[in-house]
């Protein structure tokens, strides 16, 4: 519904048409309080020492700890993005690459990720 609303809102600015159908219609919120669990560190550790697979370690490990994009941002990653002198990690975000720095940032090499 605020797909439609918002989709035939552009229509009524570009003069397509000269009503929006949706405009008056009340669209319930979509948050379910219910549902809402946290996911403790402890939690993803329990998770990973069940995880047999090192690649799919690392991908969660720098999603949770590096708060990385996946699989955008993870599958970008190469060895020469990890500063170990300055204990950094060069991230590309393909999702960011038109803003000023160009997609670039730098998370820091945090100790749940050394390993």
């Amino acid at each position: 519904m605020k797909d439609a609303r918002q989709f035939f809102r552009y229509a009524v600015k570009k003069k397509l048409i000269s009503d929006n159908p949706f405009e008056d219609i009340r669209i319930p919120p979509q948050d379910n309080p219910d549902r809402l669990v946290e996911v403790t560190n402890e939690t993803i550790e329990k998770l990973l020492e069940y995880m047999r697979d090192p690649e799919l370690r690392l991908v969660v490990t720098l999603a949770r700890f590096a708060g990385l994009r996946v699989p955008s941002e993870a599958s970008t990653l190469q060895w020469q993005d990890v500063d170990v002198d300055r204990a950094t990690l060069g991230v590309f975000a393909p999702k960011t690459e038109h803003h000023r720095r160009g997609g670039r940032r730098s998370c820091p090499l945090f100790p749940e990720l050394v390993p």
